[in-house]
């Protein structure tokens, strides 16, 4: 048969119909359930143009210049493969000249400005078409970026982030709908400059744990169920039900079917608090396509208990059942959303979870009837652990208006997010005599992340760990505190460039804004290469970022050659290929006569130039040192055969060198080199026989 398409779009969604798990799961128009069977080797495919500056058809830029696209794309993937209750794993990114969406069962990644990729995206950041056979199965998934917006890496002012926008659509790709929580990543709105939807919420984890499962599935997890009805006994379809739990702060949702039931799977054993909410804001009705229809948002929250909620226990391997009965009519107390800030930083007002680590916030909460004045302090609760209100701190603090000409009521007040509070999900209460309303999974407590820190000193030649400054296509060492990662990672190559990975475990470095492409990161340490671009200048400027802090700018002085030989670690002895082959060292000396092949970095000027991060060619194609070489061994000037680049390497530079006749033979013979007048690290031996 002819499948069935729908649309799926980070801001609007076209579906079929939804599900009432935990999460909120797309279903075909014949109810079975949107499924992928390769999830355990899911192979997208990235348009070949997909890189730093591209610009549309226009001549409009759309991703950064310092960003680094395909990176990003890859984090996506891998935090879904992270998730350890789940086999789901996304193979990594191939590309392809391939730069429109089609129904050819190959799932593409483009951000190519084409008619169709025009005509599918419309008005939207990212849409994900589906295709799917008759038992729900997805065939094709392609993933389409609007050609008409700014996109970067770098939480760049006016920019959608590359890495949550294609997190997310990478849910819908896995069959997921939106979510009714502000946290999760399947949420449907995000701010530019925000990454909130980078980050998977318990919400999004159980499903990937609970469709595709470990085998044998991770045991003790319990499940909610249940009906929401009016007191006549008439069913609610759509109410969206979370549970909250206020110990481990995490949070799960669904909605509800036609006949008023509902089931939460996945649910940790814990204490939880739960509620029926109408689907009125910030998560909305009309953001399920056509599920939304028949879905009734006129009714009020209600809590299990009442106003004061009663705990539900969830024993591992349990079913607890909770019904609820809600009262008619549109509430008139509605939270639509808060943004949240340290203090005396500005606040952007956002309608997608916040992000807030330790210490004391300035939070702004919006949304229909705030102003009223039984709305106090009073009013204000946290579910979850964690957070408390500054005593003093609340006001009514006037309206927000947004670019849409909406106008709403704003409060501000402070916020206390305890060290050492568990990381996850908690929501916000607004109650009065006239009803309660949530912001349900409204912040997220995350890990601190302290500011990068290094000096300029610490910026040094990888060879010889010298802080001369640095030169064109050199490979540096950074040295310094909370650069990255606790576990060290190295980068890989980008299948779009060929070259080195600019973006490494949310590690990047740029110099004077451009990217550097990454071999290590890690916490203490990182290898990168310097731009060819920044050759005739004096000095440049440096900043390492990590998850998106960015570090101290660092000026470092630039220099037309700054050469370092490698050695091997706690030694003098230089890392030297000997004329077979072999390795240089006390027990395979290099006979006097022969030629030995030296490695370092910090070359300068080669001709012909090579693009940053670019792998050297080898045979005609090799590229030459412009500045002159000398190299002395023994005290003795040698003969220079060869100064250029390693073939199929990046950075590392490679001469080759006569040994002269009237070396004297040892085990640490001195090895002098010198390109453009500037003279490697003293000390460095080969053994001569």
């Amino acid at each position: 048969m002819v499948p069935r398409r729908t649309f799926r779009l980070l801001l609007t969604t076209l579906l079929a119909a939804v599900s009432a798990l935990a999460y909120i799961q797309g279903r075909t128009g014949s109810g079975a359930r949107l499924h992928r069977t390769d999830f355990q080797n899911i192979q997208f495919v990235v348009n070949d143009q997909t890189i730093a500056g591209l610009t549309n058809t226009d001549g409009v830029r759309i991703i950064g210049l310092d960003s680094s696209p395909v990176e990003a794309l890859k984090a996506a993937f891998e935090t879904w493969n992270a998730v350890p209750a789940s086999q789901v794993h996304f193979a990594p990114l191939a590309a392809t000249s391939l730069d429109r969406p089609l129904l050819d069962g190959t799932p593409l990644v483009t951000f190519a400005d084409t008619p169709r990729s025009r005509a599918v995206v419309g008005g939207a950041i990212a849409v994900t078409l589906l295709f799917w056979d008759q038992d729900g199965a997805l065939i094709d998934t392609d993933i389409v970026f609007s050609p008409t917006l700014d996109y970067s890496t770098t939480l760049e002012a006016g920019t959608f982030d590359i890495q949550a926008t294609m997190t997310h659509e990478l849910g819908h790709a896995l069959g997921l709908d939106h979510s009714g929580i502000a946290s999760a990543t399947m949420f449907a709105l995000v701010a530019r400059g925000n990454d909130s939807l980078a980050t998977l919420s318990s919400d999004d984890r159980a499903f990937v744990a609970a469709a595709y499962p470990l085998l044998p599935a991770v045991p003790g997890l319990g499940e909610l169920t249940g009906r929401v009805t009016f007191g006549n006994g008439m069913a609610v379809r759509g109410a969206h039900v979370a549970a909250q739990d206020i110990s481990s702060n995490a949070i799960f949702g669904g909605i509800t079917e036609a006949d008023g039931s509902y089931r939460i799977q996945g649910v940790p054993g814990g204490i939880y608090v739960l509620y029926a909410e109408p689907l009125d804001g910030p998560a909305l009705r009309s953001q399920l396509g056509p599920a939304g229809v028949g879905i009734n948002s006129s009714f009020h929250t209600v809590f299990h208990g009442g106003e004061n909620p009663l705990q539900v226990i969830v024993l591992p391997g349990a079913t607890q059942e909770t019904n609820f009965t809600v009262v008619a009519g549109v509430p008139e107390l509605n939270i639509l959303g808060a943004g949240a800030a340290m203090t005396g930083s500005a606040i952007l007002s956002r309608v997608s979870g916040e992000l807030v680590p330790g210490g004391e916030f300035v939070v702004e909460v919006y949304g229909d009837a705030l102003d009223d004045p039984s709305v106090t302090a009073e009013s204000l609760s946290f579910l979850g652990t964690g957070c408390s209100l500054v005593p003093g701190s609340f006001e009514h603090a006037g309206t927000v208006r947004f670019t849409s000409g909406d106008e709403f009521p704003l409060l501000r007040f402070r916020i206390t997010v305890a060290a050492g509070s568990p990381l996850g999900e908690l929501s916000l209460r607004i109650s009065t005599d006239a009803g309660s309303s949530v912001y349900s999974g409204g912040f997220s407590i995350v890990a601190d992340v302290p500011r990068p820190r290094f000096t300029a000193d610490a910026v040094v030649n990888a060879a010889n760990f010298l802080p001369r400054g640095v030169s064109a296509g050199e490979i540096i060492s950074i040295f310094g505190a909370d650069l990255g990662p606790e576990m060290g990672a190295a980068g890989g190559l980008n299948p779009v460039t060929g070259r080195l990975e600019t973006l490494v475990r949310d590690v990047s470095v740029s110099i004077n804004g451009i990217p550097l492409p990454l071999f290590f990161v890690r916490n203490d340490q990182i290898n990168a290469i310097v731009p060819v671009e920044i050759a005739g200048l004096g000095s440049v400027s440096l900043i390492v970022r990590y998850k998106h802090v960015s570090s101290a700018t660092r000026i470092v002085a630039v220099l037309s050659s700054n050469p370092g030989v490698f050695v091997f670690p706690e030694t003098t002895q230089a890392i030297v290929l000997n004329a077979d082959g072999g390795v240089n060292g006390p027990g395979h000396r290099a006979s006097r006569g022969s030629y030995i092949s030296i490695f370092g970095t910090g070359q300068g000027g080669i001709d012909p130039p090579l693009a940053t991060g670019e792998l050297a060619r080898g045979g005609a194609d090799l590229s030459y040192f412009v500045e002159n070489t000398v190299a002395r061994i023994g005290g003795i000037e040698a003969v220079v055969l060869f100064a250029g680049m390693a073939p199929n390497f990046t950075g590392l530079f490679q001469i080759n060198v006569l040994i002269p006749s009237g070396v004297t033979s040892g085990d640490a013979v001195l090895l002098e080199l010198e390109v453009g007048g500037r003279a490697a690290q003293g000390g460095v031996t080969i053994a001569v026989q």
